[in-house]
């Protein structure tokens, strides 16, 4: 009954995710209100306050094009939005001084501010709002930052704003410096602190992210002068992770796998999307940073990318909708929104338009309903039969009143685990067939066990293996073999629990310590109560649904490609995929021979 636990919550998993095709998280983007009387702004801050939507300041060019000879000028009014429905109100309160590109972030009511430029210099300013009834309370006795610095990148983790990067004035070069300001303590106590060396490229316009405890930085330029002095940008692609530890100070910086593309000066923070995604919309890519016409530009980049926290991988996220992508732009989630307020949308381009992402778990009603006569129907089969379990031959083994195919089927099942389903998926993707070979092994392996393994076991009349260790040795040597599974499978348990969580975690929304406690309580009942019979009769439905699920999601997948099987022939084909048998001497690899003697023993 090992595996019990673990086909069960991967039987939950497909009938939700493939009988019922629930899709996971669907993203929409919508327009809200725009900036009243305004051509639009590059580099506003944004937060929330007191459930009140609060951005300002920024730069644009209000009379002519940059191109056109226009003079940029910066600001420092205050709007804030109480629902979408009011739309915004221009506050009393302003700015201690026109202000762009900064960052800001939001903490306890407190909508912060740190750092920007005007049209004279860069600052070091710390600045908080609060929005109170109509009224904005701004605060600015806070320690400043150790330098002036704009066009940085920053965000709050667990009360901390770090910052990363940015220029000490608007001719100088990238900072690399990374410092962090502890929001929680009191003003009196609050300094800036010099985190651990970024062992990445002084940068600019990174775009950070907090997630899970963790402090993102991706892409962004480095600067370099060139030979008439003036700056260049290089467009970068590497990300970093920064995991704090019970200090900042004792934190680490982790090297992440490269972006496929540069999105630098992307609406930052980007949009952590809950489970294991974060999101970066648009963004400045290799195309739209070598576009040298301005007056002709197409516009920057609408594509979404979204890295995988858990799989460390990048993932194309589909199109943004059309004259949506904005750059230079911050992000702040507000009533259900990733809201993006103005930006650029070309090279000296501004936007009044305010744009929101809001993120959607398309479970529906069927699905619930669906999932809850599922695990009803588990509990179910075991309160049925723990009527007859009285004795222990019927709870061990079910009365020997179990078919010859439902038996079969349940041993089949045992063979169906987390690794079956979501690793060796994902190596056979990366790899090849190889791994095909383990599976034949069984069919040379079965032989062996009914002419040998089941006859003896048959004659010993005995109900569990660790009663022969007991009979071929001593009482001592069965413990030991109990004691050795039961720590193996505590273990194990880990794994067996979270894989699946994760996953059913991010297709109905919920909490993914509840997932557990769920799916854990339910199969612990159905099994304590009805025994050997509840479990095998459970596996012969589970195996169904898991084969079925299996093949359903094979011909939906081929379904939804374009040029349907033989296209997938054909890029298999084009890239080694069917490679079921490798020759080669190398046992470090999964070789014929290493396979052959793996699986078989």
């Amino acid at each position: 009954m090992h595996s019990t636990l673990e086909r069960y919550l991967f039987v939950t998993l497909f009938f939700i995710l493939v009988v019922f095709q629930a899709v996971g998280k669907e993203v929409r983007w919508e327009e809200l209100p725009a900036i009243p009387d305004k051509e639009g702004f590059a580099g506003m801050f944004a937060g929330v306050s007191n459930g009140a939507l609060l951005v300002g300041g920024g730069a644009n060019f209000p009379e002519k094009r940059p191109w056109e000879g226009g003079e940029k000028v910066w600001y420092d009014e205050i709007y804030f939005m109480e629902n979408t429905e009011a739309g915004w109100t221009v506050a009393g309160q302003k700015l201690p001084q026109p202000l762009a590109y900064s960052v800001s972030g939001s903490y306890k009511n407190k909508v912060w501010i740190i750092g920007g430029n005007d049209a004279k210099a860069h600052s070091n300013l710390v600045i908080s709002l609060v929005y109170r009834k109509g009224e904005i309370v701004l605060e600015n006795d806070y320690p400043p930052l150790p330098v002036p610095l704009a066009s940085m990148t920053g965000t709050i983790l667990d009360g901390v704003f770090y910052v990363l990067g940015g220029q000490k004035t608007a001719t100088g070069l990238a900072e690399t410096k990374f410092y962090y300001l502890d929001l929680k303590k009191s003003k009196a106590e609050m300094k800036w602190e010099e985190g651990p060396a970024f062992p990445g490229m002084a940068r600019i316009q990174a775009v950070a992210a907090s997630h899970k405890e963790a402090f993102y930085i991706f892409s962004g330029f480095g600067l370099y002068k060139n030979t008439d002095e003036s700056l260049g940008r290089t467009l970068l692609k590497d990300a970093y992770r920064f995991i704090p530890g019970d200090q900042p100070a004792q934190g680490i910086w982790e090297k992440l796998k490269d972006l496929p593309r540069g999105v630098a000066a992307a609406p930052s923070p980007a949009f952590s999307l809950g489970g294991d995604h974060i999101l970066i919309p648009g963004g400045l890519d290799e195309k739209t940073l070598t576009h040298t016409d301005p007056a002709s530009h197409p516009g920057f980049l609408d594509k979404m990318l979204a890295y995988n926290t858990n799989s460390e991988e990048w993932v194309e996220m589909g199109d943004m909708p059309e004259g949506t992508s904005r750059v230079t732009a911050p992000s702040v989630y507000w009533d259900g929104f990733w809201v993006v307020p103005n930006g650029e949308k070309g090279p000296g381009v501004r936007s009044p338009k305010v744009f929101g992402l809001s993120v959607h778990n398309p479970f529906g009603w069927a699905n619930w309903t669906t999932l809850g006569a599922y695990l009803a129907c588990m509990l179910g089969i075991g309160f049925y039969f723990s009527s007859r379990e009285n004795t222990t031959t019927e709870y061990f083994l079910a009365g020997k009143r179990i078919p010859w195919w439902a038996a079969g089927l349940s041993i089949y099942g045992t063979q169906l685990s987390a690794i079956t389903f979501m690793a060796i998926p994902v190596i056979v993707y990366a790899t090849n067939w190889r791994l095909a070979v383990g599976s034949f092994m069984i069919l040379a392996i079965v032989p062996l066990i009914i002419k040998f393994y089941l006859p003896f076991f048959k004659r010993l009349n005995i109900t569990t293996a660790y009663e022969y260790l007991e009979l071929r040795f001593d009482v001592r040597v069965r413990l030991l073999g109990s004691l050795t599974f039961i720590v193996f499978q505590l273990a194990r348990m880990g794994v067996v629990l979270y894989l699946p969580a994760i996953a059913i975690s991010s297709v109905t929304n919920m909490d993914i310590f509840l997932c557990i406690a769920i799916m854990g309580v339910f199969s612990t009942i159905y099994t304590v109560l009805g025994g050997m019979e509840a479990v095998i009769w459970t596996d012969v439905i589970q195996v169904v649904v898991l084969l079925g699920g299996a093949l359903l999601s094979i011909f939906i997948a081929i379904a939804n490609i374009d040029g349907g099987f033989s296209t997938v022939i054909d890029v298999g084909m084009e890239y080694h995929k069917f490679k079921l048998v490798d020759w080669s001497w190398d046992y470090t690899q999964l070789v014929f021979w290493v396979a052959i003697v793996g699986f078989f023993f």
